[in-house]
Parts: structure tokens; sequence; C-alpha cells
């Protein structure tokens, strides 16, 4: 039994449209979870949060991996580390 051209290209077409399917899911997902860490950040001042929150809310995968490299350096989550409590912290001794 021999495949024929367009059973080949049709099977190429149907590939192709699974790949971007499941890499525009994970681009979607990526862009959710990066738009929630804006969200739970503290920054320097109210005006870099709210221009984080434009960038990756409105350019979407290309803000949130800009974001992802840049922007969270920036700032910090309360309670998990920060200015305020680095600078306490110390290592618990040994026992």
């Amino acid at each position: 039994m021999s495949v024929h051209p367009p059973d080949a290209f049709f099977g190429l077409v149907f590939a192709l449209w699974g790949l971007l399917l499941i890499s525009g899911l994970l681009g979607t997902i990526f862009w959710i979870v990066e738009l929630v860490d804006v969200a739970r950040r503290e920054f320097p001042d109210s005006n870099t949060k709210v221009l984080w929150l434009l960038v990756v809310l409105l350019s979407h995968g290309i803000g949130a991996l800009v974001y992802y490299f840049v922007g969270k350096r920036q700032g910090y989550i309360p309670g998990v580390g920060g200015p305020a409590q680095s600078a306490t912290w110390q290592r618990p001794p040994y026992q």
C-alpha cells in the first residue's frame, strides 16, 4: 500500500496544527502565570507595577517574556523575601 501525496500533505498539516495548538496553550499558560506574578509582586513604586501590568497584559507572550527576564528582578513577593527580610535573615544553627 502506498501513501498518496495528498494524504501525506494532510497528515503534515494536521501535525503542524497540533504543534501550533500545543505551543499556543503553553504560551497562554505562561502569560497567565506572569500576569499573576506581576500582580503579587511589590515594586519600589506603584507606577512600576502598573507599567509591568500593562506591558504583560497588552503584549501577551512578548510582554511576558520581557517581564520574565527583566521585570522580576525589580520587585519581590512579600513574605517570601525582599529588602525588608533579606537584611535581617540569618541561617538557623545546625544541630
